[in-house]
């Protein structure tokens, strides 16, 4: 594994998901391919002056709806994620700054998706799911883009 992903992998992905009841290596690898494939590990506001925010390029208002239908549906996981909040700073913002609490909102994402994640060691598979469910049908190149970065910027194990 490439030593950014590394890094992101150890002191950021594991841990969150692990904290919040929601980790798996499929989780992981696919954060870690969302991350690449999004921003490249390096990218924190999306060009273009677009809305999307952070390494994940969330979109607020998709943040919003993710937690939103997370705290009505899973009460505890939504508790667990809002320890990694800052309670006085705009979620917006935090999407750009605060690692953890980003990782959160890409996780519930996939979560509240009510298909079950591709096998971790599926790189195709976690392609083509991150295409249904994190990118939009507008977007042709979503799974090889995803792939591509992925092989690039993660590699494997």
């Amino acid at each position: 594994m490439k030593i950014i992903a590394q890094q992101w992998r150890d002191a950021v992905v594991e841990p969150v998901l692990k904290d919040i009841g929601l980790h798996s290596e499929a989780a992981v690898r696919l954060l870690l391919g969302t991350i690449a494939a999004e921003s490249g590990f390096k990218l924190i506001l999306q060009l273009g002056n677009g809305p999307a925010r952070g390494v994940f390029q969330i979109e607020p208002f998709t943040m919003r709806d993710v937690l939103s239908r997370t705290i009505h549906r899973y009460p505890q996981i939504y508790a667990a994620v809002m320890r990694w909040e800052v309670y006085d700073q705009p979620w917006e913002d935090q999407l750009v700054w605060n690692m953890a609490f980003a990782t959160c909102v890409a996780r519930l994402k996939y979560y509240l998706d009510p298909e079950p994640l591709p096998n971790a060691n599926d790189i195709i598979a976690l392609g083509l799911y991150y295409k249904r469910v994190y990118r939009t049908n507008l977007i042709a190149s979503g799974t090889e883009r995803f792939l591509e970065c992925y092989n690039r910027l993660v590699g494997h194990d």
